[in-house]
């Protein structure tokens, strides 16, 4: 076994709580060749911001609706958020798909509110699970070099539904480490910076994103601490999580730029789940 630590990203995190026994082998067999494997509070709270307030979203459908049918029809109809909406509803047909095909009955029948109920009680367990698995069944180091308060605010039961919201962060009342972060690695930011500007978008997976990140390390270079809000936090994310992954030499993802783009201007060692 090598003695190389592995630095998890949120893409090899939330692939983990997955479906796919293939692709959950395939990270696995990644993970048994290392002895220390670890992730970050950035990771953690961007984890909490898709896929636990994914789940947390469908259980508050599930327990308020109390009808499966009437929550995947409302799942499928919401087109404000795309890319949310899409994962929420392929969660909710995989759980679904443990017990029947969600066409196969009205929101009438006794059986739609009994599946309903179960889906309910199962996405409560998960919930009130998660977090211990993420901190401390999930890898063996938690990395919090930016120190965000953020991340650190647990699922809360409240009633019948779980409050899963984030706290909002202001540059005008800095309570995090961004900003000191951000200067001690100014030369790891100017290069990624400086990568993204010499590729084409022939030559990015997501050049929207990329350029995004490139603008906002311009920000940070001006005045790291109009990084401390979460907007621009948010944004800078990629780049973030891989500069903080540099102690531990390598970084495990699913994302083709983090890899070929971000993680190729710092030299850190990469390994791209297919």
């Amino acid at each position: 076994m090598t003695s190389t630590p592995l630095f998890l990203d949120t893409s090899i995190q939330i692939s983990r709580r997955g479906d796919d026994p293939a692709e959950i082998k395939k990270i696995d067999d990644v993970l048994k060749g290392h002895d220390l494997l670890a992730t970050s509070s950035f990771v953690r709270l961007e984890f909490k911001q898709s896929f636990i307030q994914d789940l947390a979203y469908l259980h508050r459908n599930l327990v308020l609706e109390r009808s499966f049918a009437k929550v995947l029809a409302g799942v499928r109809a919401l087109h404000s958020h795309p890319g949310h909406i899409r994962k929420a509803s392929m969660i909710l047909e995989i759980l679904g798909g443990y017990f029947s095909n969600a066409k196969s009955f009205h929101s009438d029948s006794k059986f739609d509110s009994d599946l309903a109920e179960q889906l309910g009680l199962y996405l409560e367990i998960i919930l009130e699970d998660i977090w211990e698995w993420f901190n401390q069944e999930s890898v063996d180091y938690v990395s919090d070099a930016t120190e965000c308060i953020r991340s650190r605010t647990m699922p809360r039961r409240k009633t019948l539904v779980f409050d899963v919201r984030v706290e909002k962060c202001k540059s005008q009342k800095i309570r995090c480490n961004l900003n000191k972060f951000f200067k001690d690695k100014e030369a790891q930011f100017r290069a990624i910076r400086d990568h993204i500007n010499t590729l084409d978008d022939a030559r990015k997976d997501k050049p929207d994103e990329l350029k995004r990140i490139a603008t906002i390390i311009d920000l940070g270079l001006a005045n790291p601490d109009d990084l401390c809000n979460s907007k621009e936090c948010r944004g800078l994310g990629d780049a973030l999580i891989a500069v903080e992954a540099l102690h531990f030499k390598e970084l495990f993802t699913k994302d083709k730029d983090q890899a070929g783009v971000i993680c190729a201007a710092i030299a850190l060692k990469s390994d791209l789940l297919f």
